[in-house]
């Protein structure tokens, strides 16, 4: 991407932690554009805030950070804390890529104790989710409804 390239892109500016802006994908920095924009339809005052995207190292190998198809993101909420749960917060996003059929094409990953809590969404091209809990990773589905409601900001 280019820096101009954000006068077509609503709510997101060149001046945020993406990294080497020219190695971000373009659809990926829409993907985020669109949940940002369904929040807001929502009526959610969620502020994403890009921690970063594109990057050179500090990752798992294969990240696709390194492709600038991935961004680290937390919502900053208006009252200050948290007044979503953790729980509120990854099946909302959940919900907002099923409604945008991004589902099967994003990875999701929910990072509860980084930037109370922190995710990450890559533009991969398939399916993947996960909990980092404990310094460990968790890819089970059908146990993240219970690993999250034990887990809160």
């Amino acid at each position: 991407m280019k820096a101009t390239d954000f006068k077509h892109i609503p709510n997101f500016s060149a001046g945020e932690a993406w990294g080497d802006i020219a190695k971000v994908q373009w659809y990926h920095v829409i993907h985020l554009a669109q949940i940002r924009e369904r929040l807001r339809e929502y009526g959610y005052d969620w502020q994403m805030i890009i921690h970063g995207s594109y990057a050179t190292s500090g990752h798992a190998p294969q990240s696709f950070h390194y492709k600038g198809l991935a961004t680290d993101f937390r919502f900053h909420f208006k009252s200050g804390l948290p007044k979503y749960s953790l729980q509120f917060q990854y099946d909302t996003l959940q919900d907002i890529l099923s409604v945008l059929n991004l589902s099967h094409f994003c990875g999701l990953g929910a990072y509860p104790d980084w930037q109370l809590p922190g995710f990450h969404l890559d533009s991969r091209g398939w399916r993947a989710r996960w909990i980092r809990v404990r310094g460990g990773y968790v890819y089970d589905e059908k146990m993240f409804g219970d690993l999250l409601k034990g887990i809160e900001p």
